[in-house]
């Protein structure tokens, strides 16, 4: 199983989109714990469009959670960028995505 996010950059008032000249993420599991120690993984290739490819352990269904049928993951950005107001502004944003239990009840 592979799950693709693309992360575009940092929206302005005035520029539009505007490359980050930071990005790094963190995959969390509901209870706000990192998943798969995905703590402060830098993206290091910046452009306006950005990709975070999540697969394997990282969509692992912990022990923990093994009898829900869906768990949801965050996977929060952190960016900084210059823009408008300044430089080196941060930016941050949440995703959250669902999770299907594939094992439950085999």
């Amino acid at each position: 199983m592979l799950f693709l996010v693309q992360v575009i950059g940092v929206h302005e008032s005035v520029e539009g989109v505007v490359m980050p000249k930071t990005l790094v993420w963190d995959l969390q599991d509901q209870d706000g714990n990192i998943v798969n120690n995905r703590q402060d993984v830098v993206v290091s290739s910046l452009g306006l469009d950005n990709y975070i490819l999540l697969s394997g352990a990282d969509l692992a269904i912990s022990s923990g959670e093994a009898h829900r049928s869906f768990v949801r993951r965050h996977l929060v950005v952190k960016a900084t960028y210059d823009g408008d107001f300044g430089t080196d502004l941060p930016a941050h944003e949440m995703i959250t995505f669902p999770v299907q239990n594939l094992n439950l009840g085999a």
